[in-house]
């Protein structure tokens, strides 16, 4: 390892990467638009990525920092979880995590 990739990552940083696949087949459902009559809800398939890096501060009131992100649906996928209620679209999560 370089010395530039030593100062770039220290001992007790942590990365962590994350790739979902979810796969839901065809299922049985209730209709609220059909007066709650069993209908299929047809299958789906949704992507989610999510990436997090953490280091330690040192600090004697701080100790460690994060962020992570992740992206739901990453693939803009139109379906139902619940038979007449469509899922969220792509939708993106971003923040910070403190340890004190």
């Amino acid at each position: 390892m370089s010395a530039e990739e030593e100062e770039l990552l220290q001992r007790g940083d942590r990365f962590t990467a994350d790739v979902r696949l979810i796969l839901v087949g065809d299922r049985d459902d209730f209709d609220p638009e059909a007066f709650f009559a069993v209908r299929e809800n047809p299958a789906y398939q949704r992507v989610d990525v999510a990436i997090a890096y953490g280091f330690a501060v040192g600090s004697t009131w701080l100790r460690r920092v994060g962020f992570f992100g992740r992206i739901e649906n990453l693939l803009d996928i139109d379906y139902d979880e619940v038979l007449g209620f469509d899922a969220r679209p792509i939708n993106f999560l971003a923040g910070v995590r403190v340890e004190l």
